[in-house]
């Protein structure tokens, strides 16, 4: 098959990396697969990269530990610089804008091998996947185009055909939109009539480096002790933001005029609008697949955006080797090569849809609260946290972190008669 994923971010290079390992190879005489991506933006110069421009190092990330566990699938090499470059956290922290400390919530994942949240830069995560050796293996400069895609359209035989700023196109068998939230891609399967929605809110924030911060001890199997977190502040307004560090009680109120000078002052160099992708009627039409933010771009708030994006290419990569190996099959002469690709991405759907939809639906309700709320609803929010902290602190985040993307692949499978 010619495969072209459109998009060279971490969904993009991640459903690159798993489909070339996994794809099953066509029979002679088929020729072998052909992939390409194309993104349309430059690669940051080693200029760019070693002056850390907030351009080029973006905002931040978690990987939750599902996420985690996709990226040790992709690479053990590749898992191991992410937790290397990154902040592992073992606990959200709950903290009112009040000052207080509301509870706190493991964000750990003990089956099998035992996985933690990891806090990164946006660059820094991509570069673990195609920075410089020895992930340049891994994506190769002649699988990666500097080229925009401005518009998908279909051939005479329906075939999925990218047409190019420079006026050129080329034709597909599989097309793969990992082009994020303003996708192009994604006009291919749904028109325009799904445009990204711009929340009203947009973050702000920066950088610490992390070996300033409270550290893990090595050789720590059970993840302990609980020093190293991420303190989530919530209030009136909802959700407010999370770092690494917590005020301490005496500064929650300061009224120093030293530190409000500074304050007023400052200047914020990092500015990320946020927006959403509506829910989609599908993520896949004839061919065409879309992953990552393209299909469901996440608030912050939902802490799933990487991590989904990577549970996205997971699924789809294996959803696709099961089927075309019987389409490949010398004794099956059931299926064809592109029923093999349609049925695997009516199964993607299937099984990603419902969970990721659930997920917005949750990170919305602390996102979009445009309103402050009185003082009774506040506290009675503080109220059922702390009850959750409390009694339930396990079950918070556990069908998130211990969702199986690979279960839910093999009952995908089953179902097919």
């Amino acid at each position: 098959m010619k495969i072209s994923i459109v998009g060279a971010g971490i969904s993009g290079l991640s459903t690159y990396i798993f489909l070339r390992k996994h794809l099953p190879s066509p029979p002679a005489p088929l020729p072998p697969h052909e992939f390409v991506i194309y993104d349309a933006y430059p690669a940051p110069s080693r200029k760019e990269r070693e002056a850390g421009s907030t351009s080029i190092i973006g905002g931040g990330l978690g990987i939750a530990p599902n996420g985690k566990r996709m990226v040790r699938a992709l690479s053990r090499e590749i898992h191991q610089a992410v937790v290397s470059q990154g902040y592992g956290v073992v606990r959200f922290q709950f903290n009112s804008a009040r000052g207080w400390t509301i509870g706190s919530v493991p964000i750990v994942d003990l089956k099998g091998e035992p996985e933690l949240m990891v806090m990164s830069s946006r660059q820094g995560m991509w570069e673990c996947i195609s920075g410089p050796p020895p992930f340049r293996d891994e994506v190769s400069d002649e699988v990666l185009v500097r080229k925009k895609v401005v518009r998908v359209v279909r051939s005479v035989t329906g075939k999925p055909v990218l047409r190019f700023e420079d006026g050129g196109e080329e034709q597909f068998d599989l097309v793969i939109g990992a082009d994020g939230i303003k996708s192009v891609v994604k006009e291919a399967i749904v028109g325009d009539k799904y445009p990204a929605i711009y929340t009203g809110f947009y973050s702000v924030g920066g950088f610490v480096p992390s070996e300033l911060l409270p550290q893990l001890p090595e050789n720590n199997a059970e993840l302990l002790p609980p020093k190293s977190q991420v303190v989530m502040t919530f209030g009136p307004g909802g959700f407010f933001g999370y770092g690494p560090f917590c005020a301490a009680p005496s500064s929650v109120c300061c009224k120093d005029p030293v530190i409000q000078h500074l304050i007023r002052e400052s200047e914020i160099k990092l500015k990320i609008a946020t927006w959403v992708t509506p829910k989609l009627p599908t993520w896949a039409s004839n061919g065409v697949v879309l992953v990552g933010d393209a299909a469901h771009a996440l608030p912050s708030s939902s802490r799933q955006g990487a991590s989904g994006a990577l549970e996205d290419a997971y699924a789809i990569t294996f959803l696709l080797k099961h089927f075309l190996s019987l389409a490949y099959d010398s004794g099956s002469t059931s299926m064809s090569e592109e029923e093999a690709v349609q049925i695997a991405s009516e199964k993607y759907c299937a099984i990603r849809k419902p969970h990721v939809e659930a997920i917005l639906d949750g990170a919305m309700k602390l996102e979009m609260r445009r309103d402050k709320a009185g003082i009774v609803a506040e506290y009675a929010m503080y109220f059922i946290m702390w009850i959750k902290c409390k009694f339930f602190p396990g079950y918070m985040n556990r069908p998130i972190y211990q969702y199986s993307v690979e279960a839910e692949i093999e009952k995908a499978i089953h179902s097919v008669k």
